[in-house]
């Protein structure tokens, strides 16, 4: 890969792991997905009832084409 594709790659990356679910859209993930992982980690939240946090990590995907659904790691 070219250095200027590397470079935006990795400009994204830590974009999306700073904001979060928020910025999403703006890499061309469609809003119906964006509300839906939102919706998941608020329902997420309030049944954890303060014990645990949920949050957004995109960093556990690992090969795009295995996962078929959300995935979770405690």
């Amino acid at each position: 890969y070219d250095k200027t594709s590397s470079e935006k790659l990795f400009i994204a990356l830590e974009e999306i792991n700073n904001k979060g679910t928020d910025c999403l859209s703006e890499y061309g993930v469609p809003n119906e997905v964006v509300t839906d992982v939102k919706k998941v980690l608020e329902e997420s939240n309030t049944y954890a009832a303060g014990k645990y946090e949920v949050v957004f990590d995109f960093t556990l995907i690992r090969g795009m084409g295995y996962y078929t659904g959300s995935i979770f790691e405690i």
